[in-house]
Protein backbone atom coordinates (compact mmCIF):
# COMPACT_ATOMS: atom_id res chain seq x y z
CA UNK A 1 0.00 0.00 0.00
CA UNK A 2 2.84 2.39 0.80
CA UNK A 3 4.50 1.59 -2.50
CA UNK A 4 1.26 2.17 -4.40
CA UNK A 5 0.77 5.46 -2.61
CA UNK A 6 4.33 6.49 -3.36
CA UNK A 7 3.92 5.52 -7.05
CA UNK A 8 0.57 7.37 -7.20
CA UNK A 9 2.06 10.45 -5.56
CA UNK A 10 5.17 10.39 -7.72
CA UNK A 11 3.25 9.74 -10.93
CA UNK A 12 0.67 12.36 -9.94
CA UNK A 13 3.42 14.88 -9.23
CA UNK A 14 5.13 14.06 -12.50
CA UNK A 15 1.81 14.30 -14.35
CA UNK A 16 1.11 17.70 -12.78
CA UNK A 17 4.62 18.81 -13.75
CA UNK A 18 4.10 17.69 -17.36
CA UNK A 19 0.68 19.35 -17.52
CA UNK A 20 2.14 22.52 -16.04
CA UNK A 21 4.90 22.54 -18.66
CA UNK A 22 2.31 21.94 -21.39
CA UNK A 23 0.26 24.86 -20.07
CA UNK A 24 3.42 26.99 -19.99
CA UNK A 25 4.25 25.92 -23.53
CA UNK A 26 0.69 26.60 -24.65
CA UNK A 27 0.87 30.02 -23.01
CA UNK A 28 4.25 30.54 -24.60
CA UNK A 29 2.88 29.47 -27.98
CA UNK A 30 -0.04 31.88 -27.55
CA UNK A 31 2.38 34.62 -26.55
CA UNK A 32 4.58 33.82 -29.56
CA UNK A 33 1.54 33.86 -31.83
CA UNK A 34 0.38 37.16 -30.37
CA UNK A 35 3.87 38.59 -30.78
CA UNK A 36 3.97 37.35 -34.37
CA UNK A 37 0.53 38.88 -35.00
CA UNK A 38 1.64 42.18 -33.49
CA UNK A 39 4.83 42.04 -35.57
CA UNK A 40 2.75 41.45 -38.70
CA UNK A 41 0.48 44.36 -37.76
CA UNK A 42 3.49 46.61 -37.27
CA UNK A 43 4.90 45.51 -40.64
CA UNK A 44 1.52 46.16 -42.29
CA UNK A 45 1.31 49.60 -40.71
CA UNK A 46 4.87 50.42 -41.79
CA UNK A 47 4.07 49.32 -45.34
CA UNK A 48 0.86 51.36 -45.32
CA UNK A 49 2.85 54.37 -44.13
CA UNK A 50 5.43 53.87 -46.88
CA UNK A 51 2.66 53.53 -49.46
CA UNK A 52 1.00 56.70 -48.18
CA UNK A 53 4.30 58.58 -48.37
CA UNK A 54 4.88 57.32 -51.90
CA UNK A 55 1.36 58.33 -52.95
CA UNK A 56 1.90 61.78 -51.39
CA UNK A 57 5.21 62.21 -53.23
CA UNK A 58 3.62 61.08 -56.48
CA UNK A 59 0.71 63.47 -56.00
CA UNK A 60 3.12 66.30 -55.22
CA UNK A 61 5.13 65.54 -58.37
CA UNK A 62 1.93 65.46 -60.43
CA UNK A 63 0.81 68.79 -58.99
CA UNK A 64 4.22 70.29 -59.71
CA UNK A 65 4.09 69.01 -63.28
CA UNK A 66 0.56 70.33 -63.73
CA UNK A 67 1.55 73.73 -62.35
CA UNK A 68 4.59 73.88 -64.63
CA UNK A 69 2.43 72.95 -67.63
CA UNK A 70 -0.13 75.61 -66.71
CA UNK A 71 2.56 78.28 -66.34
CA UNK A 72 4.02 77.28 -69.70
CA UNK A 73 0.61 77.42 -71.38
CA UNK A 74 -0.10 80.83 -69.85
CA UNK A 75 3.28 82.11 -71.05
CA UNK A 76 2.56 80.84 -74.58
CA UNK A 77 -0.87 82.48 -74.53
CA UNK A 78 0.58 85.77 -73.29
CA UNK A 79 3.28 85.68 -75.96
CA UNK A 80 0.68 85.07 -78.68
CA UNK A 81 -1.44 87.94 -77.36
CA UNK A 82 1.61 90.25 -77.35
CA UNK A 83 2.53 89.19 -80.90
CA UNK A 84 -1.05 89.79 -82.07
CA UNK A 85 -1.10 93.20 -80.40
CA UNK A 86 2.25 94.11 -81.95
CA UNK A 87 1.07 92.95 -85.38
CA UNK A 88 -2.13 94.96 -85.00
CA UNK A 89 -0.12 98.05 -84.00
CA UNK A 90 2.16 97.57 -87.03
CA UNK A 91 -0.84 97.21 -89.33
CA UNK A 92 -2.40 100.29 -87.77
CA UNK A 93 0.84 102.20 -88.32
CA UNK A 94 0.98 101.05 -91.96
CA UNK A 95 -2.63 102.10 -92.51
CA UNK A 96 -1.94 105.45 -90.87
CA UNK A 97 1.14 105.99 -93.05
CA UNK A 98 -0.80 105.12 -96.19
CA UNK A 99 -3.55 107.55 -95.21
CA UNK A 100 -0.97 110.30 -94.62
CA UNK A 101 0.72 109.55 -97.94
CA UNK A 102 -2.64 109.67 -99.70
CA UNK A 103 -3.47 112.97 -98.00
CA UNK A 104 -0.06 114.41 -98.91
CA UNK A 105 -0.49 113.26 -102.52
CA UNK A 106 -3.91 114.94 -102.72
CA UNK A 107 -2.44 118.17 -101.27
CA UNK A 108 0.35 118.09 -103.82
CA UNK A 109 -2.10 117.49 -106.66
CA UNK A 110 -4.30 120.31 -105.40
CA UNK A 111 -1.30 122.63 -105.20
Amino acid sequence: LGLTRWIGTTVGARLREIMSKRADKAGSVRADQQEANEGAQVANLEKALQDAKLRAETAEQQLTAMAAFQVTEEAKKKKKEEEAKKKQEEESEVTKNKAEEEENRKKEEAA
